[in-house]
């Protein structure tokens, strides 16, 4: 229901953009994009995936880096996923105000988050919020026979937590 990414892509000023960026994506390059996009989209607006990827290429091939693992756009397209999308709004109400509504006491709550800005906002709503008491003290992570089998796994985290409402 929310704004399209090209169009955020389009309209957003340099501070929103590279806010975006660095704050969901942890992209290190996210003042550089961010000048490399609103460059781009004063010749053409950037409207799709290919389009944006090459903008996030050529920032990486000026700064002489290379991708050490994912591909370069990869935190890019993640933190207007994010931001798109108000990913963290929607978990932060689910973990306060959802979840609390929907279980009875002794109820369970299991999250599995796949980067880290996410399972630090899991991990701390369990912690604030005197209902929540986690049921492991450290999230659990895939074997790595599961990442050999599902390498998409390799960054999962699960946690879990039983819901006691205060009285």
């Amino acid at each position: 229901d929310g704004e399209p990414a090209y169009m955020v892509l389009s309209q957003a000023d340099h501070g929103l953009l590279s806010k975006i960026f660095s704050e969901y994506g942890e992209e290190r390059f996210a003042q550089q994009i961010a000048s490399a996009i609103i460059e781009h989209r004063a010749l053409k607006m950037i409207r799709t995936a290919r389009e944006l990827t090459a903008v996030i290429e050529s920032v990486y091939r000026k700064a002489g880096q290379a991708s050490a693992g994912s591909h370069v756009a990869t935190q890019t397209f993640q933190s207007l996923r994010i931001y798109v999308n108000q990913e963290f709004v929607h978990l932060e109400t689910l973990l306060t105000s959802t979840a609390p509504a929907c279980l009875l006491g002794g109820g369970r709550v299991v999250i599995i988050t796949f980067h880290s800005l996410e399972d630090r906002l899991v991990k701390n709503c369990l912690k604030d919020h005197d209902f929540w008491r986690p049921v492991t003290k450290k999230p659990i992570e895939p074997r790595p026979s599961e990442v050999r089998f599902n390498p998409r796994s390799r960054s999962a985290k699960l946690r879990c937590a039983l819901y006691e409402p205060q009285s």
